[in-house]
């Protein structure tokens, strides 16, 4: 299939606009909880941030590997092969998110602060449902179901900043996680709807051991590029 140009600017101008709908309305959310909340309070949730963020990396890369075949799988016209790939990598990946989930859980009943320890168990479920709706849009966007993927986005960015902005002066800190929470569930639910793609949960031990041994290598580099942006962010 030749490559449209003006299918590449279309879509690719969907995107543009969305990330920065979505950009404007946190931005603005953003600096009202500056104006809400206490330094104190604000730090609690530069920590969950960053729990939000560590856990997000602790991942074998099982999907990012198996992203890099099934497009090329699909171009040779190998549906079933592209399928088989797809729900080994997305059943792995589910395996896999039960145990960061259970380590920021834990990590909540460590903690003495109340504040922070409900934020680490709303963070467990954001972590949770994100991690199912982003591969959900990653699938869908490698079956290039760009306006499906595009809306979801849309729901993800209206959503999250207009949770925050309803909850900030009754919930406090929590808003800025339970905004997020709300909003992967949302996307969670559309995608599960809209973005069906055929899963039946299958685990095939030599396709899942192939896909990590590449994967480890993808996340690892994606590692070390987090490590650079976000060691102000630690400080």
């Amino acid at each position: 299939m030749p490559v449209s140009i003006i299918g590449i600017v279309r879509n690719s101008l969907k995107f543009t606009a969305v990330k920065a709908i979505a950009a404007a309305a946190m931005f603005g959310v953003t600096l009202y909880a500056a104006t809400v909340l206490t330094p104190a309070e604000y730090g609690i949730y530069g920590v969950l941030s960053l729990w939000l963020t560590y856990v997000g990396l602790a991942t074998p890369g099982i999907y990012a590997a198996a992203a890099r075949e099934i497009p090329v799988l699909l171009g040779r016209q190998k549906e079933k092969d592209a399928l088989s790939v797809q729900n080994v990598a997305l059943s792995a990946e589910i395996i896999w998110a039960i145990f960061p989930t259970a380590a920021i859980i834990i990590a909540g009943f460590l903690q003495h602060d109340p504040v922070l320890k409900a934020g680490l168990w709303i963070v467990a479920g954001v972590y949770l449902a994100s991690r199912l709706a982003n591969l959900l849009a990653h699938i869908n966007f490698t079956r290039e179901r760009f306006n499906i993927v595009a809306a979801g986005e849309l729901i993800s960015g209206i959503v999250s900043p207009a949770v925050v902005f309803l909850c900030l002066h009754w919930l406090k800190v929590h808003a800025l996680v339970i905004g997020p929470l709300v909003a992967a569930c949302t996307v969670l639910a559309y995608y599960l709807v809209r973005g069906r793609i055929d899963f039946h949960f299958t685990l095939e031990r030599q396709q899942v051991m192939r896909l990590a041994g590449s994967g480890v290598v993808l996340q690892g580099l994606a590692v070390v590029l987090t490590a650079f942006r976000i060691a102000d962010r630690t400080i």
